[in-house]
């Protein structure tokens, strides 16, 4: 193979080939959307922002807590590029293929790896539903209840669990791959992205007399669900219909905030997959050339 084909067809390659312009494109279509609404003020939308840039960090050290120590950076590298490909038709698919594509172990491993990531992220989404069972007073008795239970799904990150989930559906590693005491790690910075994420879309929505507690946990539950919904790119419209549904707001207002944080977010991950993902592929590089010295 010559090495220019081989440098067009290699996983990061094709995923900024393809992640950029469907990414773009997303975001063309939300700012065409914004323009008939009113958007928040500058120094809201910079918070906002920067709320979103520790979300997309905070959920690639979530996923790089599973891995050996020594392929960590790539690992960070890999999530961050990743998030650039999910915009199109089944876009969690093709985020899925990224990740294990781009970050340099069997396939096997690199899929184990992800599926893992995806437990992780999910049971740290999960975690804010007792939060929501207790601030969501508008929400039915029962609904409250079954979004307490969600909690239970933290269980995974004590290690006795999480192996024997990962046994039963085959899917633990070698351990130069993986690093099993960093499930607790993972799942903790999972909560914290999540919430951090609920927290700029209850900025983006403006009105002080909503509940903060509230609007973050059922924007975490929200997310989660979206997340799970792997054929729905970027979980676009799965998010959205359950925030219509756990939030007492009227559906314009909740658009509108939908619209902004999904814009800012796809700015912050295009800016992060360009300026980020390189250096700590570089910072790898370097680590691997200091240790082979």
């Amino acid at each position: 193979m010559r090495p220019g084909f081989r440098r067009l067809v290699n996983p990061s390659t094709l995923t900024y080939l393809i992640g950029i312009p469907t990414i773009v494109l997303a975001g063309v279509v939300s700012y065409r959307e914004s323009q008939s609404v009113v958007l928040p003020a500058l120094t809201t939308m910079v918070a906002i922002f920067v709320c979103l840039v520790i979300f997309l960090l905070s959920a690639g050290e979530s996923y790089a807590s599973l891995v050996a120590s020594g392929i960590r950076p790539r690992a960070r590298a890999t999530f961050l590029r990743s998030q650039l490909v999910k915009y199109i038709p089944g876009g969690g698919v093709a985020q899925f293929a990224s990740q294990v594509g781009q970050l340099g172990v069997g396939r096997r491993e690199g899929s184990a790896l992800v599926i893992h990531s995806k437990l992780v992220a999910a049971a740290g989404g999960f975690a804010w539903g007792p939060i929501l069972a207790i601030a969501g007073d508008s929400l039915p008795t029962l609904v409250r209840v079954g979004f307490g239970l969600l909690g239970l799904g933290v269980v995974v990150a004590w290690p006795p669990a999480f192996r024997f989930v990962a046994r039963r559906v085959k899917l633990l590693g070698p351990d130069d791959v993986f690093e099993p005491s960093g499930v607790i790690v993972g799942v903790l910075w999972s909560i914290l992205s999540v919430g951090v994420a609920g927290f700029a879309f209850h900025l983006a929505l403006g009105d002080p007399s909503l509940d903060v507690m509230a609007v973050i946990a059922a924007y975490a539950v929200a997310w989660t669900v979206g997340y799970l919904a792997v054929p729905f790119p970027g979980g676009i419209g799965v998010r959205e219909g359950v925030l219509t549904f756990l939030l007492p707001i009227d559906a314009g207002s909740l658009l509108i905030a939908a619209v902004v944080v999904r814009l800012l977010q796809i700015v912050a991950e295009l800016g992060l997959a360009l300026a980020l993902a390189p250096v700590l592929d570089k910072s790898e590089s370097e680590s691997d050339l200091g240790s082979a010295r």
